[in-house]
C-alpha cells in the first residue's frame, strides 16, 4: 500500500491525543535548533499529516503564510480543522512562491529520491528543518526487543533499513548545497498499558509498514497477541534533527 493510501485508512486513529503529543514534541525540538534571528514569512511543510506539526509552525511564526502539503485526503481533512489558517494541498502548486523555511517532520523517509530533490529545491535561499527516524542502537526498551524478535521471525530484510539508509545519504548530501546548522539526536520513550496499545501505535505511525510492507497488519496482530506479564511496555523512538541553511 502506498503511504498516502495507508494514511487515508488510519487518519481517524492517527488524529488522537497520544499521537498529537508525540508529533508536536518532535516538531518543537526540531524547530528549537533554528537560529532565532531567521526572518520567516513563508513556510512549506512536507508531510503535514493531520496538522500537529503545522500547529507548532503557526504558533512559532503566527504571521507566516503556511503551505501544508499532505497527499492523504483524510489526513488533510483533519489538518484544516486543526490549523484553518494554513493552506492544505496534496502537492506543492507549480506557481507557489519560494519559502523561507521548509519543514519535514517525520516524512523524509517516505519520499522518493526525486521527491527529496524537490524538497531541497524548495529550500533554496531559505532554511530546511527535518527529523528522520534512526535506530536507537543498543538503547532498546522491552517493546523494541519484541519488535526485533518479530523482524527476525518474519525473516525478511526490513524495508525501513533501506529507507533509513537512503535518508542518511540524503542528509549527508545536504552539505554540498547548504550550511548544516545542526545535526542532533532526540529520543522519545513511550509507555503503553497493553501489547494492543503498542501494536496500534506502531501500526498507525507507519512503523510496521516501513518494517514489514504488506505484512504490516499481520505484524500488528502478532504484537497484539503478546503474552505480556509486566505492568507496562516501553518503546524507544530515536530521530535525528537536521537543520540546514542555504548558502
Amino acid at each position: 500500500m502506498r503511504p498516502a493510501a495507508f494514511y487515508d485508512s488510519v487518519a481517524d486513529e492517527y488524529d488522537a491525543p497520544r499521537h498529537e503529543v508525540f508529533y508536536r514534541h518532535l516538531a518543537e525540538v526540531a524547530l528549537d535548533l533554528l537560529p532565532p534571528a531567521l526572518k520567516i514569512s513563508r513556510i512549506i511543510e512536507i508531510g503535514a499529516g493531520t496538522g500537529f506539526g503545522t500547529e507548532i509552525l503557526s504558533e512559532r511564526y503566527p504571521a507566516a503564510a503556511i503551505l501544508a502539503v499532505e497527499p492523504a485526503a483524510a489526513m488533510r481533512a483533519h489538518g484544516v480543522i486543526h490549523v484553518p489558517s494554513a493552506q492544505f494541498e496534496s502537492t506543492v502548486p507549480a506557481d507557489h512562491a519560494a519559502a523561507d523555511l521548509v519543514a519535514c517532520f517525520v516524512a523524509a523517509h517516505w519520499l522518493t529520491p526525486a521527491e527529496r530533490d524537490d524538497l531541497v529545491a524548495l529550500a533554496e535561499g531559505g532554511a530546511l528543518v527535518l527529523t528522520m527516524p534512526v535506530s536507537p542502537g543498543s538503547d532498546l526498551e522491552d517493546g523494541n526487543l519484541e519488535l526485533a524478535k518479530l523482524v527476525r521471525e518474519f525473516r525478511e530484510r526490513p524495508t525501513w533499513e533501506r529507507s533509513a539508509r537512503r535518508t542518511r545519504d540524503f542528509a549527508q548530501s545536504l552539505g554540498e548545497r547548504f550550511d548544516i546548522v545542526a545535526v542532533e539526536p532526540v529520543d522519545v520513550v513511550d509507555t503503553y498499558a497493553t501489547p494492543e496499545d503498542l501494536a496500534a501505535s506502531l501500526y498507525v505511525r507507519g512503523s510496521l509498514g516501513s518494517l514489514f510492507g504488506d505484512r504490516a497488519a499481520e505484524a500488528r496482530e502478532r504484537l497484539t497477541a503478546l503474552a505480556w506479564s509486566g505492568a507496562t511496555i516501553k518503546f524507544r523512538w530515536r530521530f535525528d534533527r537536521i537543520v540546514a541553511h542555504s548558502r
